[in-house]
């Protein structure tokens, strides 16, 4: 009877384990893939950027906080932003 509680238990256990590894991958491609669209944004498009410097900032700094971007890339896209 305490085997079977064991393995019961340890069983739950190993699944959320996994629970929690496939959400922190998912959360880390979906951030990755966050990044290469704001970095192509700022790349393609000077002019909506110059337009909206305001906007950008914000995103920027929703992306930071997030933990999606570093504080080196954060203050560099910043300084980029900043320049134009």
């Amino acid at each position: 009877m305490q085997a079977l509680i064991f393995i019961s238990l340890s069983l739950i256990i190993i699944l959320f384990v996994i629970y929690l590894g496939v959400s922190a991958v998912q959360k880390g491609l979906k951030s990755k893939k966050d990044i290469g669209e704001v970095k192509e944004d700022l790349l393609e498009d000077d002019t909506l950027i110059r337009n909206n410097i305001s906007e950008e900032l914000t995103r920027l700094n929703d992306l930071f906080q997030s933990g999606a971007i570093t504080e080196e890339e954060f203050k560099k896209a910043k300084e980029k932003i900043l320049d134009k």
